[in-house]
Formats: structure tokens, sequence, C-alpha cells
């Protein structure tokens, strides 16, 4: 007998090569083959080709599974899509809110006010890049409202607010 192993002396179960899972491949190639490179980067043509090759007595370099060819060509073509990215946007400009309008004595009031300035702006204008700048506008600034509002009162604005209070229930 020759040194050189076989598929039927490889496979004890007596199963063809392409039959065979992914998995399997991998074992017999690692255990039987050892000159067979890349063995757990190849799919199971390309490993399938490895054994056969390597059981025929050549070596087997390690080759690149079918699936990384096709995946080079959109990594070209991805450059293209962020040159077209990279040109320039126009700034767009929303409506300066007036503090002077708003009755809100809290940061988070103030914050709220803003929300829905922003809201009826939103239902007047039909332009989309201003739209979304509105929107991410309005994001932040609920994001800020809910920030304030974990931590709780801030320290200058309860103690005004307790002050006021204060005489009022006194005068009573």
């Amino acid at each position: 007998m020759s040194d050189t192993p076989t598929a039927e002396t490889l496979n004890p179960a007596d199963k063809p090569l392409d039959k065979m899972t992914v998995k399997e491949l991998r074992e017999l190639a690692s255990a039987n083959f050892p000159q067979i490179k890349g063995i757990s980067s190849l799919n199971k043509a390309p490993l399938i080709a490895a054994i056969e090759d390597a059981m025929q007595g050549g070596t087997a370099p390690a080759q690149p599974s079918p699936k990384a060819a096709p995946k080079a060509a959109p990594k070209a073509a991805k450059p293209a899509k962020k040159a077209k990215e990279a040109a320039p946007k126009t700034a767009v400009r929303l409506p300066a809110f007036k503090a002077d309008d708003c009755s809100a004595t809290t940061p988070a009031g103030k914050a709220k006010a803003k929300i829905q300035f922003l809201r009826e702006f939103l239902a007047e204008t039909k332009d989309a890049a201003t739209r979304t700048a509105a929107r991410k506008k309005m994001k932040r600034l609920k994001k800020l409202t809910r920030r304030l509002g974990a931590a709780g009162p801030i320290d200058g604005v309860a103690d005004e607010a307790a002050a006021e209070a204060a005489p009022e229930s006194a005068a009573e």
C-alpha cells in the first residue's frame, strides 16, 4: 500500500467529498494535508479542489474563496462614492428663536419652547434640506431636555422659584 491518502482511506464513512460539509472538509484537510494553507478561509469548492490536488500529490497553495473576488470590485467603486459625498454642501440656516417671546424660566422649558417653534416651522416649510436640519435640531433639543430632567432641578432656578413661592404663601 502507498502512504498517499485517498478518498477511501481518508473517509471512513465512504462519503464523497462533495457531499461532506465544509466543517468536515476542513477537519479532513487539517488532519491529513498540512501542506494546504489557509484552510479556514477556503469555501467548499476551493477546499475540495485543494484536497483533491493534495491527494494527487501536488501542493495546494491557499486559494482565495470565490466570494472574495466579487468583494474586491465594490471596494474599488466606493472611493467614487466618497468623492460624490465630498461635494460641498450648502449650509441650511434655520430661523432664529426669539427668547423674548418665551415665558419659560427653566432651561428645559426654554428647550421645549424651541422644539414647539421648530414644529411650527416644519409645518410651513417644504424644503427637504431645511426640514432635515430642523428635525436634527429638534432631536438635539429633546436629548437636552431629557438630560436636564434627569439631572433634577438646577440650584439657581429652583431656589428662585422657591423664593417667589414663599412670600406668596406667607402673605396669605
